[in-house]
């Protein structure tokens, strides 16, 4: 998952804990608790205020978590199992705090919700080879007109929108990040050519791809 802040304060400070799907899923995790780590595919709303005490338990965690990683090259016995126990332990704590704060978002019996729910995981997984409505209509057996109308009710955007979002989102990391040519970039992105790629990231951006990267 890719995320975009759209503001941040001069004063923000920030920790990053970073994994993939396959470390979650392979982290012994049981399956009793798996609502524990729902927050982990809250793509609605996945912020919430901590008190003071709360805060300082989560960076503690991390901070442990991190200095973990650091010293895993140098002490490998067991490291790679106390690794997975530290982070195990966070996921939970994180997970109990979220569902005790946040009131998260939770896919209800309502049609609509379910399917704007399935819609957004699907974008999130296939937004670099399907980019049309009509193709994520077709795989949740819907029309596109009710796609649309349920993601714009729910999130105030339209499928198309959030489609056309997660690519510039994309698009904009790894012009900032990767060092790729503009043309690779847009081989990856799946777009017919450079040409079609700069039109659309213009028409999102009010910059080509090239004049973005300068400015960043």
């Amino acid at each position: 998952m890719i995320r975009h802040f759209g503001t941040v304060t001069p004063d923000c400070k920030a920790i990053n804990l970073l994994f993939s799907n396959d470390y979650l899923l392979n982290s012994a995790l049981p399956s009793k608790t798996a609502e524990a780590f729902d927050y982990l595919s809250g793509i609605i709303d996945p912020v919430v205020e901590l008190r003071e005490d709360q805060f300082e338990l989560i960076v503690t965690q991390l901070t442990a978590l991190g200095l973990k990683i650091k010293h895993t090259r140098t002490n490998t016995f067991y490291a790679e199992d106390i690794l997975r126990h530290l982070f195990s332990a966070l996921i939970f704590e994180v997970g109990a705090l979220y569902q005790k704060v946040a009131k998260p978002y939770v896919v209800s019996g309502s049609r609509k919700e379910h399917i704007v729910h399935q819609f957004l995981k699907l974008v999130s997984k296939k937004f670099k080879d399907e980019k049309s409505v009509q193709a994520y209509a077709d795989m949740l057996n819907i029309t596109p007109k009710y796609l649309t109308t349920a993601t714009r009710e729910l999130t105030g955007k339209t499928a198309g929108d959030l489609i056309d979002e997660m690519l510039i989102v994309e698009a904009k990391v790894l012009l900032n990040e990767s060092g790729m040519p503009i043309a690779h970039i847009a081989e990856t992105l799946n777009f017919s050519d450079q040409f079609v790629f700069s039109r659309f990231f213009k028409k999102h951006c009010g910059l080509n791809p090239s004049t973005f990267r300068r400015s960043v």
